[in-house]
């Protein structure tokens, strides 16, 4: 059977199998050797071996607590932030076999991030570049326009020395904001 994979599970199961045969044999032995009188020693022995298979049970099942708790923490972290997150999934049997599968579903998740990432700076450099060359398009009509005639340029006398002369004062004034 496949539950019988996980060695807790299988220790398990060997020690309740252990105590109900010993509980069998001792309850023989009592009753060849007391005859009649063996009432209270079948009674302690009975309740011997439920407290030893209630102390297999309670201690298989603390043990499968703290390997859940271990599970849901390292998801947790995973949930956080941390892509390095894994749960210990070395040992055989199904709730190993589902950690595994949650192990490769993190590793997929951190290949289509990453997938993703590369796509985003990808978007954002087609976008740069789009609008370079919508720049360079505005740019080459303008001078087409200009080429054919169909822009008019005024012309004017300028001094060369005011106009220096205001960019130098609207740079001051700018520099000092």
């Amino acid at each position: 059977m496949r539950i019988f994979t996980n060695k807790n599970i299988k220790a398990l199961f060997i020690g309740m199998s252990l105590f109900l045969f010993c509980n069998t044999i001792l309850s023989q032995v009592i009753l060849w050797k007391f005859h009649g009188n063996c009432q209270l020693a079948l009674f302690i022995l009975s309740l011997l071996v439920g407290c030893g298979i209630l102390f297999l049970c309670l201690c298989y099942f603390h043990k499968q607590h703290k390997i859940m708790e271990t599970a849901v923490a390292e998801i947790d972290d995973y949930l956080i932030g941390d892509t390095d997150a894994r749960i210990e999934c070395d040992d055989e049997g199904e709730m190993y076999r589902l950690f595994h599968s949650v192990n490769t579903l993190v590793s997929v998740l951190n290949a289509h991030i990453e997938n993703e990432f590369r796509t985003k700076e990808f978007t954002i450099l087609s976008e740069k570049e789009l609008d370079r060359i919508e720049s360079l398009i505005q740019n080459l009509l303008k001078i087409t326009r200009l080429d054919a005639g169909t822009i008019i340029l005024e012309k004017n006398f300028e001094n060369v020395s005011d106009m220096m002369h205001d960019i130098e004062w609207t740079e001051k004034k700018f520099t000092r904001w």
